[in-house]
């Protein structure tokens, strides 16, 4: 276990992101997913044959979905991971699944691109003050969770 400014990560949250990561990435098993630096993610580029059932399996596996309509009654952790992300627009979903506390999400981000052919997926995890993990840490977990 990893202690960041003296508060010991939540294992039990992060087998519960485990398992829903886990879950995302069985149905795309064969497919490349990479890591982006710029957003501390994992991304994976899904053309038009493969949204719905993504889609199918973010439904499943996460707890809740935000669009730009619901956003506003997210939480204040979900609120500022948005923010951090550069906001949602019309046709982008944030998939979450948080811990009691607030202060720990599992998040996929689904955008869409222009043409309407293709959509990006980031999924992350996120922590709203920066203190439960650190962005080392988020790859490391991803990494492994994804065998990348």
């Amino acid at each position: 276990m990893h202690i960041c400014n003296n508060m010991t990560m939540k294992q039990d949250d992060l087998k519960k992101f485990q398992s829903i990561c886990l879950g995302v990435k069985k149905t795309f098993s064969d497919k490349a997913w990479d890591f982006d630096s710029r957003f501390n993610s994992l991304l994976i580029v899904l053309d038009h044959h493969g949204m719905k059932a993504m889609m199918s399996a973010l439904d499943d596996e996460f707890s809740e979905k935000w669009d730009s309509a619901s956003i506003k009654k997210a939480s204040k952790a979900i609120k500022k991971l948005v923010k951090s992300l550069y906001g949602i627009e019309h046709g982008q979903f944030i998939y979450s699944d948080e811990n009691e506390d607030h202060d720990l999400a599992l998040f996929a981000a689904w955008w869409p691109w222009g043409n309407g052919d293709s959509v990006s997926l980031r999924i992350s995890i996120f922590s709203p003050e920066k203190k439960i993990i650190d962005s080392i840490d988020v790859k490391k977990y991803l990494v492994e969770w994804f065998d990348l």
